[in-house]
């Protein structure tokens, strides 16, 4: 069997068994060697490129964050700052030509891009969930992990920190948590919807795969097919009736609410019938 890139960063566990078993399911560490990373990053490659990445953000307690510049992360460091760093795939020809590869070898629908941490002793994040796939490799330093084996929020729309008041979920008790040492070398794979919080021991660099699905979930590469059909219609281009809001809604209005739900029900229908149509949905959607 052809070795792939994913298959270096997983070993020993397979790329089948990490598709079959993990991916998007259940949160997978592997443990590693020190010098398991080096062929793709090392600690002195951190500082190369940063003035092409997306942003660098200082994140502070509960979340507090600012963005900075490559002159200031020293400093927000000494301040006792976690720093972000997204996008470093821009300014690192090797990791821009690595998402390209893992996203081709995992056959993933969405994006992939490569997010550096580095947090000093005694600092991270505290508990929350993300909204995408973070894939985590430790290249510098230690840092503790806690998380949870499976999501109690299946692939959300939002991070756990988007959510407040009523809408805020409840964070699993400690003892539901697994707690792992990152050490060099170390993989750490948690799919959306996973609680975690992690905690530098000793200054820490990891780098971040972070697998985003926005845009291309089944609802969205299906609505993508489906709004086109629809748009050539002027009946689904014409707006709802306006004027006052009554107490009730108004018959001549509900009837063509109706008769548009029917006619999306039929446009579905012939869509789930149609070999080469779903085809070519699934061809969009992995790009």
């Amino acid at each position: 069997m052809k070795a792939t890139l994913i298959g270096r960063l997983l070993a020993p566990v397979s790329l089948s068994t990490f598709q079959a078993k993990y991916l998007n399911a259940r949160s997978l560490y592997v443990r590693g060697t020190p010098d398991k990373f080096e062929f793709l990053f090392t600690k002195d490659d951190f500082n190369r490129g940063l003035d092409r990445v997306t942003d660098i953000r200082a994140v502070f307690k509960e979340f507090r964050q600012a963005f900075i510049r490559p002159g200031d992360i020293k400093d927000m460091i000494r301040a006792g700052a976690t720093i972000c760093v997204t996008g470093m795939e821009r300014g690192n020809d090797a990791l821009g030509a690595a998402t390209k590869q893992i996203r081709e070898e995992l056959g993933y629908p969405g994006s992939i891009d490569v997010r550096a941490y580095i947090s000093p002793p005694g600092k991270g994040f505290e508990i929350h969930y993300d909204n995408r796939t973070a894939t985590t490799l430790q290249i510098h330093g230690t840092k503790r992990w806690w998380f949870t084996d499976e999501s109690t929020t299946p692939f959300p729309t939002q991070t756990s920190t988007e959510l407040t008041g009523d809408q805020a979920p409840k964070p699993p008790r400690p003892s539901r948590m697994k707690s792992v040492l990152m050490q060099p070398g170390d993989f750490l794979c948690l799919p959306p919807g996973v609680w975690h919080r992690a905690k530098a021991e000793t200054t820490s660099l990891a780098l971040n795969l972070a697998m985003n699905a926005t845009g291309m979930t089944v609802l969205d590469a299906v609505m993508r097919t489906v709004r086109p059909r629809l748009a050539t219609d002027v009946a689904w281009r014409t707006p709802l009736a306006c004027g006052e809001t009554p107490a009730q809604l108004p018959d001549d209005v509900a009837r063509d609410l109706r008769e548009r739900i029917a006619k999306l029900s039929e446009e579905l229908s012939r869509l789930g019938s149609d070999p080469a149509a779903l085809l070519q949905i699934w061809q969009a959607v992995r790009g």
